[in-house]
């Protein structure tokens, strides 16, 4: 939308207080489909696999279950190393230690 609206001569202040991102942000944007077409304003963030199958939590939990004390960053750290997963928020993380907890 910022390109878009600055194509159509929207002032830059005008389109910064609707979208709320800067000014710079804007000027980058425009300049980079100018540059490059429609290309240049793709985002360029392919995200990752994120998430455990079904398979990879049942083998977090056994490897919690060994473990005589686990706090969250070391379980943080376990899965980042060996499943290649990083969440955004800690929840799954809690999840899975309760169900570690709670199931027998």
């Amino acid at each position: 939308m910022a390109v878009k609206w600055s194509l159509e001569g929207l002032p830059y202040r005008e389109i910064q207080k609707v979208l709320k991102v800067s000014l710079g942000f804007i000027s980058k944007c425009k300049n980079n489909f100018i540059e490059s077409g429609i290309e240049g304003i793709k985002l360029s963030y392919q995200g990752s696999y994120g998430y455990l199958s079904k398979e990879e939590k049942e083998e977090i939990i056994l490897w919690l279950r060994e473990k005589s004390d686990c706090n969250l960053e070391e379980l943080t750290i376990h899965i980042e190393e060996v499943y290649g997963v990083i969440y955004q928020s800690r929840q799954s993380d809690y999840l899975l230690l309760k169900l570690s907890k709670n199931r027998s």
